[in-house]
C-alpha cells in the first residue's frame, strides 16, 4: 500500500509461509529460521536483522529481490550479509529452500544458544557459506515447479452503510499527524495503533475486530515493532 513501493510482497510472505509450514523438513530445524520481506530499498522490515530476507526491487522491468542472510538480533547481534544482488520474484522459493536444507544439515544441534543460521555463517566465513548455498540451491534453481503461486491481494475497500462520525479539533489533527499515512490507492489510509509493551486486551480485541468487518477481509497486520496497523480505511471513516 506504500507509495513508493517496488511492488507489494504480501503475496510472496504469504505463498513462501505457506509452502514452508506445509513440509516435514521444517519442524525439525536445528532451531528457528526467521525470514523477512521489505517492499524497496528503505527496508522497513529490517531484512538485514533476521535469517533471510528479501527486498524487493525492479531489474530490467522484471520483479526481483535482493537476498539478504545470516542476519539477527539476541545477545549477539550481527548485520546480514548480501547473498544475491537479484533473483527474478519466481525463485523465492528456491532460495529459502536451500537455506532451509542447508541450515538442517549443517546447523548446530548440540548448542541452542549457537544454532542460528548467523552462527553458520560465522563458522564457515563467507566464501566458503556462499559456496555451501549454491551447491544446494544450483540443484532446484531450474525447476519451474517450485515457482510460487503468487494470489494478488485486493487492497481496497468493501462498500458499507456504517455511519459517517465527524470529529475535528487539534488533538485530531495532532493524532492524524502522528499516526495515519496516506495509501497508494486513492481514498484510503494505513493507521497505526500503538500498543503498551505490545498488549491487547481480548474485549478491545474484539470491538476492533467488529469494527474492521466493515471494510473487507485485508485490514490488519501485526507489526515488527509490535503494534498494530490497519489498512485500507476510507479517509471519512477516520
Amino acid at each position: 500500500t506504500a507509495k513508493d513501493e517496488a511492488f507489494d510482497v504480501d503475496p510472496y510472505a504469504i505463498a513462501l509461509t505457506t509452502r514452508l509450514i506445509f513440509e516435514p523438513d521444517s519442524w525439525n530445524l536445528p532451531r528457528k529460521f526467521k525470514i523477512a520481506m521489505s517492499n524497496d530499498d528503505n527496508d522497513t522490515a529490517f531484512t538485514q536483522a533476521t535469517c533471510l530476507g528479501y527486498v524487493a526491487t525492479i531489474k530490467d522491468g522484471q520483479k526481483g529481490f535482493k537476498v539478504y542472510c545470516a542476519g539477527g538480533m539476541g545477545a549477539k547481534p550481527m548485520v546480514g550479509n548480501l547473498l544475491m544482488d537479484f533473483i527474478p520474484d519466481t525463485k523465492v522459493y528456491h532460495v529459502a529452500r536451500a537455506i532451509k536444507t542447508m541450515f538442517d544439515k549443517h546447523g548446530n544441534r548440540r548448542s541452542k544458544f549457537s544454532s542460528r543460521i548467523k552462527f553458520l555463517w560465522k563458522k564457515l566465513q563467507r566464501e566458503e557459506f556462499v559456496k555451501l548455498f549454491h551447491e544446494y540451491y544450483d540443484e532446484i534453481k531450474d525447476d519451474e515447479s517450485l515457482n510460487l503461486e503468487i494470489v494478488p491481494l485486493d487492497n481496497s475497500a468493501k462498500e458499507t452503510d456504517l455511519p459517517v462520525e465527524e470529529v475535528s479539533g487539534e488533538e485530531f489533527e495532532l493524532w492524524k499527524k502522528r499516526y495515519v499515512f496516506e495509501q497508494k490507492q486513492e481514498g484510503l489510509v494505513n493507521i497505526k495503533i500503538p500498543l503498551e509493551l505490545g498488549d491487547l486486551y481480548r474485549e478491545d480485541a474484539d470491538k476492533l475486530a467488529d469494527f474492521l468487518e466493515n471494510f473487507g477481509d485485508n485490514t490488519i497486520r501485526c507489526a515488527r515493532a509490535q503494534n498494530i496497523r490497519l489498512r485500507n480505511i476510507p479517509v471519512k471513516y477516520l
